[in-house]
């Protein structure tokens, strides 16, 4: 009974470090932190060629309401994932 009961907590204590090394906190990122932060999560990521880019007619009313904001609007005054930081690379 003891073996089991110590197993199970084990279990569950190892359960929930790998699920919450796996959650990604949102933070806000300002200033130079946002800027530095940019610099070093896209360094080597390669720019998108121009043939990935819209075609011209598109404007932002078709972009969404992302093609309306910023890396400021999303992370710096609310917070954001280092996913979102990312996909302002290149």
């Amino acid at each position: 009974m003891m073996k089991t009961t110590i197993m199970f907590m084990l279990v569950v204590v190892i359960s929930l470090t790998y699920s919450s090394e796996e959650q990604e906190v949102a933070r806000t990122y300002c200033g130079a932190h946002l800027a530095n932060t940019l610099a070093d999560l896209c360094f080597g990521v390669e720019k998108r060629s121009g043939a990935q880019y819209a075609p011209y007619f598109w404007t932002r009313q078709y972009l969404g309401s992302r093609g309306k904001r910023g890396v400021v609007d999303e992370c710096c005054f609310r917070p954001c994932t280092l996913d979102v930081l990312l996909s302002y690379c290149g």
